[in-house]
Order: C-alpha cells, then sequence, then structure tokens
C-alpha cells in the first residue's frame, strides 16, 4: 500500500466523499435536457424548520483559550468559526438512507446559548470545505437529493443570517455538482458547478445578496476540460481547470478573468505543482503528480495576483510562488486547512498524541506561513481541524484518544495573535 492509500484510509471523514468522486466521474448520460439552471431558483425558507433529529450519542465541549468550559454542542457536529460563536451542521445518513434532513445550528459566544438557524431537507451532500463568512452571512453549498444515483439532483445555496437566527435557501442548478467552489468579487458570490447530465459544461454563477439573483457569468464547454475552483484576487477572477489530453498528460489551467468576465490569459502550471508534490505523501514521480492533481479540490486560493494554494480530498496540499516557481509549503505528513472566511491557517493533523504538546498550527498571508503557537491541555491534545472566522476568532477541534469509538472530542475558540 503506497503513502498515499494509506493516508486515504486513515481519513475516515472522507470515505463517503471519495466514494461520490468516484461516481461522479462516470455519471454522464445522453440527452438534451435544456432546464439544467432555467433560473427559477428561488430564495425561501425551509420548510423543515421544526423537524426534529434523533438525540446525539456523545456530546462535544466548548472551551475558551484558557480552558474554561463554555457549553456543549451535539457530538455530530461539523464546526465552522464564525464571528458569533461557532456555526455547525449535523448530518447522518441511517442505514440504507440516501438522504437525510440535515440541521444547521449557531453557537452563539456572546451568551454561550445553542439555537437552531434553519433544516435542510433531502440533503444527500454538503461542500463544507468551502463554508465561508461574509458581510454577517454564512454561506455553504449543498447537494438536495442523492449525488450518486445519476439522476440530476439541486445544487442549494444555504444563507444564514447569525444575529436574525434565520436560513434561507436559493436553488443554483438543478443539475447540480457536489464538490463546488465560493469566492467574493465585489460584494456577490461566485459559485462554480460543473453540470454532468445536461449541458455537460463548467459553470461560474454570480448570486447577489442584495437581490437575491442568479445569473451564468462563465461557460466552460466540456471539450475545454472541467472547472475545478474559483478564487478572487483583487479585481482578478482565478479559475483552476483540468482538460485531459487523449494518449498524453493532463494538462492544469490557471485561467485569469477581469472582474467583468472576459478572459485574460491562461497558464499551464503542471510544472510548479508537479514538482512542488513529487517525492511527498508516496507520489513517486511527475505521473503520479499530475494524477494526484486531478483529484476534486477542497481548498485553493490565489492571493496577490501571485500565490496560489492547493489542497484536495487526498490531502495533497501545496502552496508555491507562480512568479518564482518557488513551493512555499508542501509536507510529508497530514495537514489540515481552515475554512469560514477569516485569515487562512493550517494544522499538523497528527495520530501520535504523544508528538501534539504542541501543536504546529501556522497563518498564512502575503506568501509567508507564521507558526502560531497553541498549547492544548493534557486532556485533548490530539489536533482534528481548525478554522477562522473574518473579525479575527479562530477555533480548533481536539480530540483525547486516536480511536474514533472511544475519543471525546473539544472545540477550543481563541482569538486572531
Amino acid at each position: 500500500m503506497d503513502g498515499k492509500s494509506r493516508l486515504l484510509n486513515l481519513l475516515i471523514v472522507f470515505v463517503v466523499v471519495c466514494a461520490l468522486i468516484t461516481a461522479c466521474r462516470n455519471n454522464e448520460k445522453d440527452g438534451k435536457d435544456t432546464t439544467a439552471n432555467d433560473k427559477a431558483g428561488v430564495t425561501t425558507q425551509d420548510d423543515a424548520l421544526n423537524e426534529t433529529l434523533s438525540p446525539p450519542d456523545r456530546m462535544t465541549a466548548i472551551y475558551d483559550k484558557d480552558d474554561n468550559k463554555l457549553g456543549e454542542i451535539d457530538g455530530r457536529a461539523l464546526c465552522t468559526a464564525v464571528d458569533d460563536g461557532i456555526f455547525y451542521s449535523i448530518f447522518r445518513l441511517g442505514e440504507n438512507e440516501q438522504t437525510a434532513t440535515a440541521q444547521y445550528r449557531l453557537f452563539r459566544k456572546s451568551d454561550n446559548t445553542d439555537i437552531l438557524l434553519g433544516n435542510l431537507k433531502d440533503q444527500g451532500y454538503e461542500a463544507q470545505f468551502c463554508r465561508t463568512e461574509y458581510n454577517g452571512r454564512i454561506y455553504t453549498l449543498a447537494i438536495q437529493g442523492y449525488p450518486i444515483d445519476k439522476e440530476k439532483d439541486d445544487l442549494i445555496l444555504l444563507e444564514f443570517d447569525p444575529k436574525a437566527g434565520t436560513m434561507k435557501k436559493q436553488v443554483i442548478s438543478h443539475d447540480g455538482f457536489p464538490y463546488g467552489s465560493m469566492a467574493f468579487l465585489d460584494g456577490k458570490l461566485l459559485i462554480m458547478n460543473h453540470e454532468t447530465l445536461t449541458t455537460k459544461e463548467s459553470c461560474i454563477y454570480e448570486y447577489d445578496p442584495a437581490t437575491e439573483s442568479v445569473r451564468t457569468v462563465i461557460n466552460i464547454p466540456d471539450d475545454q476540460g472541467s472547472l475545478r475552483a474559483v478564487s478572487v484576487s483583487g479585481d482578478n477572477v482565478y479559475l483552476f481547470r483540468w482538460k485531459g489530453v487523449d494518449g498524453g498528460e493532463p494538462k492544469i489551467y490557471l485561467d485569469q478573468y477581469d472582474k467583468n468576465f472576459q478572459k485574460k490569459s491562461e497558464k499551464v502550471i503542471n510544472d510548479v505543482l508537479a514538482k512542488a508534490i513529487v517525492n511527498v505523501r508516496g507520489i513517486m514521480s511527475r505521473a503520479d503528480a499530475i494524477n494526484e492533481l486531478g483529484y476534486y479540490i477542497t481548498h485553493f486560493e490565489i492571493t496577490d495576483d501571485r500565490y496560489l494554494h492547493y489542497e484536495n480530498f487526498a490531502v495533497t496540499r501545496v502552496i508555491v510562488d507562480l512568479q518564482t516557481e518557488d513551493t512555499i509549503f508542501s509536507q510529508d505528513d497530514l495537514y489540515n486547512g481552515s475554512n469560514g472566511g477569516g485569515a487562512t491557517m493550517i494544522c499538523r493533523y497528527s495520530e501520535d498524541i504523544g508528538s501534539a504538546a504542541s501543536s504546529e498550527i501556522y497563518r498564512y498571508e502575503n506568501g509567508e506561513l507564521k507558526p502560531v503557537e497553541v498549547h492544548l491541555p493534557e486532556h485533548h491534545k490530539l489536533v482534528r481541524y481548525i478554522s477562522s472566522a473574518p473579525g479575527g476568532s479562530w477555533l480548533l477541534a481536539a480530540v483525547d484518544v486516536p480511536s474514533a469509538s472511544s475519543q471525546t472530542e473539544a472545540v477550543y475558540l481563541f482569538s486572531m495573535p
């Protein structure tokens, strides 16, 4: 078993994701359905607000930086730092279930109160990795329906107002792709979707929170490859595009558009990315590296129109300088990146609790990784994931033992150093 396979086996949370990836690669079918996105989506409150979920088997404790307990939340929670506290979802598929009701909640740090924001019926998947907060609102993408049944499912944008305690949903496409991507440009949200069952093209949609309207701003036909992610740096929009080549090496493009969505340039970035990850996590050759970079993306960010930060489901993470082609970060170990809309942070995910006396955490900005000193208490030393909010708060989830069956999890709230 090579290094990559061993890492995939360790990441229990991605078991379902990896199954979905395999299926989504093969779920194209013939047909001329022209209603993939008929712009008929309307922002509404969900009709499952009062639905209750089964009680949790265990709870997750919430602590401040001084190890003072603030409260508890459902142990099934997937947490993200937001300015008002901790935004989290509860979503578990039962035996033989293809969809389930997902519940979205907020642990409000001002009064240590846990409140319900909304439920989404028939959820099949949430792109939890691209949750973000902007102008006091929280956004995430979800698939309403079963993503691998080769039938069209709605891609839903969920918008939460933590102060009002409400949730709205907006249909972005009726041919939803589970592994979406989001970025903000001039107060509007750009959403990437790859429509595999109908038009067979990749689209960038623009959602305007002020008018609750959706429009298509970029279309990439299937013969030009598939989009994997979108990012914004200044007035430029960047797309990560993957294109297979018959009998040859696939090409990885970085496409640049202006703020009016006119294409400015495209650049093949195979060399700089492959160089950075060869000999990392069992990647032994350039061919291995290019194949590895074909996984669906969980983090893509361009900063200063220069630095590229990339992460995928196989937990390949790399930061490169596109001007000098230097590698800033690429490690032969498990690292998780942050979400939430705040400063980008990276933490080491270790199975060796004995080596976790001082957690390895970095803050990434301006092309540099800056160490963040955090010393967790003895009873929770194994870091699991990290998240940051726009206002400067961040959270770190940690467990006491590696065993999933016996561990207890805690979430710690901090202020940005």
